[in-house]
């Protein structure tokens, strides 16, 4: 009997365990069928204290763990002195290994992710088709520096980004702009096509106030849309620069160079090599400095305005001398250093009407190499070979937009003098020139438009023609009536756009006299076109 006894007191703790675990009750009134078992009853070393009668509900709060489990409330721990936890991990500070309870394990959660990483793909694209009813390809007559875009050659431009999107302040962006011209395969059976690297650039931005680039970059502002024309700045260079915006105020600052493969800037030359046979050698590379600092500040209104804007630029350049060999006869001649500068202001404003409305007033003066534009080659130099002081260009510039309801009307023109370097001042290079362009256009129902392009364009040069021995005033007045399909709504640029064009261009006796005498456009006082255009751009990194 006291043998029996013995085992049985010898049993009752497993019996106790057996009872008081979550598996034994997990079919008992007031459980969750299917709870997970707590550390504590899966660890054999630490068995559950064991579990006390019943009390009523009043005395069972607070009471040991187990006690007055009810199907809102959670099993209450043992009392145990505090540690103090690491935040992180839920590991004692101290370092010291404890078995923990079921409230100590911390949730498992899926690691953040601190880096963004965004791709975005753009365009800019162009084409046309058509005919001058003569059966050959037809062509935009032109007698100034920039005219009316009626009529344009192909032109593709294919934007690739990358953007990094770390925790905190700064932003990372790379750009690559892809630029493709030249006449279309199916239109000459050529493979080969004309690529061009337009932007190759990183840039980095803190809080959207301070931006820093560098790279291969074309660096614009606002433009003349009709006209395809940035008369301000517009910079194609290999370099960096610093920006910053703040509230109405914005300044953008670079340096950078390019480089032309001209006589004038770069020649090669073959030559024996010190061993055997011949390399190729450079002899001259003289690569343009440019350097630019532009500032605006927003003089009235909200950044969605109705506002008003003035912008203040500024350009250097640089060329350093070089010494040129001549092909004819193998002798050098000394090119001196040059430069020049562009100074200009823009007076805008926008958000007066609907959707694009603006207006955009334009100011440049140029002297020395800027005159003759930051890729063109000088020419009409001083007896120096040089182009500062004596070459210079004004130009005073328009840009309007207005658009209401069903009806807009795009607006361009300027006016610009252009004087060369040479001490001659009664000849064809130097002159004045003006263009003026409107395009009204009106919603006749649904995406269909009316759109009606009215442009005149005339030079005025200060010498004769060497042809006519005369003075002549070359100009074109052209009228370009279209049908323009906008699936996406009105507006003068929305885009993309499908447009049927006819287009007549009256060419007077000077800008008749500006072609060849073996040039059968020379005979055309009128031409004609008849065509279908396309024309789109969607996250471009400019119009």
């Amino acid at each position: 009997m006291r043998r029996c006894i013995a085992e049985g007191v010898a049993a009752l703790p497993m019996i106790v365990f057996l009872v008081a675990s979550p598996a034994a009750a997990q079919d008992e009134p007031g459980t969750d069928e299917g709870q997970p078992v707590s550390p504590q009853a899966e660890d054999g070393n630490r068995p559950s204290p064991p579990v006390p009668e019943p009390l009523p509900p009043e005395e069972s709060a607070g009471d040991s763990f187990g006690a007055g489990i009810g199907p809102e409330e959670a099993p209450t721990p043992p009392q145990e002195t505090p540690v103090e936890r690491d935040e992180d991990t839920g590991a004692p500070a101290t370092g010291e290994a404890r078995t923990p309870v079921a409230d100590d394990v911390p949730e498992l959660e899926e690691p953040e992710e601190r880096t963004s990483h965004h791709f975005g793909f753009g365009s800019y694209g162009r084409l046309g088709v058509g005919t001058d009813f003569h059966g050959a390809t037809p062509q935009q007559p032109q007698v100034t520096a920039h005219g009316p875009r009626t009529v344009q050659s192909p032109y593709l431009e294919l934007d690739l980004y990358y953007t990094i999107d770390p925790v905190g302040p700064y932003l990372v962006r790379t750009v690559t702009t892809l630029g493709f011209t030249d006449d279309l395969f199916h239109y000459t059976g050529d493979w080969s096509a004309m690529l061009a690297l337009r932007n190759v650039y990183a840039e980095f931005t803190y809080r959207d106030m301070l931006s820093i680039w560098v790279g291969s970059r074309s660096y614009r502002g606002d433009d003349i849309y009709l006209l395809d024309f940035w008369p301000l700045d517009n910079l194609n260079t290999v370099g960096g620069g610093i920006g910053f915006r703040r509230d109405r105020l914005e300044i953008a600052w670079h340096i950078g160079v390019n480089r032309l493969i001209d006589e004038y800037t770069y020649q090669e030359a073959d030559v024996p090599d010190r061993l055997f046979g011949a390399e190729r050698i450079v002899l001259m590379d003289r690569q343009r400095l440019v350097t630019s600092l532009g500032g605006s500040y927003r003089l009235w209104g909200p950044p969605g305005g109705p506002a008003i804007k003035l912008k203040v630029y500024l350009e250097l350049h640089y060329l350093a001398s070089g010494t040129m060999r001549r092909e004819e006869d193998n002798t050098t001649e000394h090119l001196p250093s040059d430069w020049g500068w562009t100074g200009g202001l823009q007076l805008g404003s926008w958000g007066w009407g609907e959707r694009d409305s603006h207006a955009n007033l334009f100011l440049r003066f140029s002297q020395g190499l800027a005159a003759y534009g930051e890729m063109g080659i000088p020419f009409g130099v001083d007896e120096e070979k040089r182009t500062f002081p004596g070459a210079s260009e004004l130009v005073v510039g328009l840009s309007v937009n207005y658009e209401r309801g069903r009806f807009g009307i795009l607006g361009a023109g300027y006016v610009r003098r252009f004087t060369d370097a040479d001490p001659n001042i009664y000849d064809e290079d130097d002159y004045w020139e003006l263009v003026l362009d409107v395009r009204p256009w009106i919603v006749v129902f649904g995406p269909i438009q009316l759109a009606l392009d009215l442009s005149y364009q005339q030079r005025f040069p200060y010498g004769m023609s060497p042809s006519a021995l005369e003075l002549l005033d070359p100009g074109i007045l052209q009228v370009a009536p279209m049908i323009v399909f906008a699936p996406l709504g009105p507006g003068s640029y929305v885009r993309p756009q499908i447009r049927l064009v006819y287009r007549m261009a009256y060419l007077n006796e000077g800008a008749l006299d500006t072609y060849a005498f073996e040039d059968p456009r020379r005979y055309d006082e009128v031409t004609h076109y008849v065509g279908l255009q396309v024309e789109w751009w969607y996250n471009s990194s400019y119009r």
